[in-house]
């Protein structure tokens, strides 16, 4: 490859070299102990270099200082994204790596900031939380800094954060609560069981699930502690989506509750463990097992593969969406892939205004058809004596396939008379 300057690199057994003008001799600017299958040369002096093993890493001096990726082989069991685009991937036994908007690779950040062993990211406001072997830590500028809170010693196996500004922490020995952005703590209930999974649904409802004693919720900020059942020990991931379900990760499949987890129901998919779930709207949720990415659209009733293209390693531990709605995919021995496109998720608009109520209910065809990815239509609750009801009438509007394979569920509320 010639550079705009005329310099000639080239990549060779696995390294890279330029050409010394004066001597007409190669000299090699590879970062050491690494190999390289492409190199690229994208203006402004930078040099790229890029390998499935080493990931791709950045030189703008002629390969004197290269920056870039180093995350590739490590267990990626926690990702955390950012409004601002940053992405920070936890690691077991490599602590915290970040990726910046724009940046090429990732950086590792100092282990005696974050911790070797990282379980879990939270985030309130401008601070961003990490669980890990040493605690609890919190950094507020993106990273560049952080602080070790803890002061209750030992692992932080989850961390979680609530409406009111409030920070759990699950422990080896319950639950510790901060209302201070994690610079005190108090003991909050569990303290005979171990935490490994907190979550917290949009009302500062908070969910605990433990290695042997099933599953808690607490109503009041931790104060009080009521069983919800499933007691298991395969228990991997617990979350509540938008729409406050309950979705527990275990060997085979997930279990759902609808109704605060009264009552459970076992839905089985793969053949593994689901190690990670990630909402994604009221509806749509993803779930990360040993044999890849599995994705629902009707809220848990039924699972397909969301597609490994382009996923090399399929062992995926965690998930997490962007502000794209990218779904980005930490791998066991691997690395943190994102999809190129964003999940789409169905958008109900409001009544349309200043329209006149309607005497029909009606459902209209879809435009545009075929369509990919998007398609939009109308339709209408008439007034009447089940409009009337509270709330409106009840609609339910499913997509099935060709094979009759439901793969979506639109709406599934009550709706007030008016044009949709």
């Amino acid at each position: 490859a010639a550079g705009s300057a005329g310099t000639l690199y080239a990549l060779a057994d696995g390294g890279a070299y330029n050409r010394v003008d004066s001597s007409g001799a190669w000299q090699f600017i590879s970062p050491p102990n690494r190999q390289f299958t492409a190199i690229a040369l994208t203006g402004g002096g930078s040099v790229l270099l890029s390998s499935e093993a080493e990931g791709t890493f950045r030189s703008t001096n002629n390969g004197v200082t290269w920056t870039g990726s180093d995350i590739r082989g490590r267990d990626v069991f926690a990702i955390a994204t950012r409004p601002s685009g940053e992405a920070f991937a936890g690691t077991l036994g490599s602590g915290v790596y970040k990726s910046s908007p724009g940046a090429e690779g990732w950086t590792q950040l100092p282990l005696e900031s974050t911790g070797e062993y990282v379980y879990s990211f939270a985030a309130s406001g401008e601070a961003l939380f990490t669980g890990s072997n040493r605690g609890v830590s919190r950094t507020t500028d993106g990273g560049e800094s952080w602080l070790n809170l803890s002061t209750f010693g030992g692992s932080a196996y989850t961390v979680a954060t609530t409406p009111d500004g409030s920070v759990f922490a699950g422990t080896g020995f319950g639950v510790f609560r901060s209302s201070d952005n994690g610079d005190s703590w108090i003991q909050s209930g569990l303290s005979g069981s171990k935490v490994f999974f907190l979550s917290t649904s949009s009302d500062g409802r908070l969910y605990a699930g433990t290695a042997t004693d099933g599953v808690y919720a607490s109503t009041d900020g931790g104060r009080s502690w009521a069983s919800r059942g499933l007691v298991r020990n395969d228990l991997q991931t617990i979350v509540v989506n938008g729409a406050g379900r309950l979705f527990a990760g275990v060997y085979g499949g997930i279990f759902r509750s609808t109704d605060d987890g009264s009552t459970w129901q076992n839905i089985r998919f793969g053949d593994g463990y689901v190690y990670s779930i990630a909402p994604a709207g009221s509806q749509t949720l993803l779930a990360g097992t040993h044999s890849g990415v599995y994705v629902t659209s009707n809220g848990g009733d039924t699972w397909s593969t969301a597609g490994d293209s382009g996923l090399s390693q399929t062992f995926v531990l965690s998930l997490s969406l962007d502000a794209q709605n990218r779904v980005l995919a930490g791998t066991y021995r691997g690395t943190v892939y994102r999809t190129l496109r964003g999940v789409v998720l169905p958008v109900v608009n409001g009544v349309v205004a200043g329209a006149p109520v309607p005497r029909t209910t009606e459902l209209s065809q879809n435009y545009p058809n075929p369509f990919n990815p998007r398609t939009e239509f109308r339709f209408t609750i008439a007034g009447g004596l089940a409009a009337a009801a509270p709330g409106g009438a009840f609609v339910n509007l499913r997509v099935f396939d060709l094979t009759g394979r439901e793969i979506a569920v639109l709406v599934n509320e009550r709706k007030a008379p008016g044009i949709y």
